[in-house]
């Protein structure tokens, strides 16, 4: 799933946190089965970028919706 420059600010969110969220939920799992304080580790890592790209959205979005 490439993010392409002419992409509407909308796709390019959904995209972008649809990836973070897929690595996300990949560690799922392993936390689950507590396979190792790996998966625990990556799992806070993944959940500490997907924040990070919801409040730098947010504020995007609240750029991209006013009149410049």
């Amino acid at each position: 799933m490439e993010i392409q420059p002419d992409e509407s600010y909308r796709l390019f969110a959904a995209k972008a946190l649809h990836r973070r969220l897929q690595v996300l939920s990949h560690e799922i799992e392993g936390v689950r089965r507590a396979d190792g304080i790996e998966c625990v580790y990556r799992m806070r890592v993944a959940s500490h970028r997907l924040r990070a790209a919801c409040r730098l959205l947010e504020v995007l979005g609240d750029l991209h919706d006013c009149d410049l």
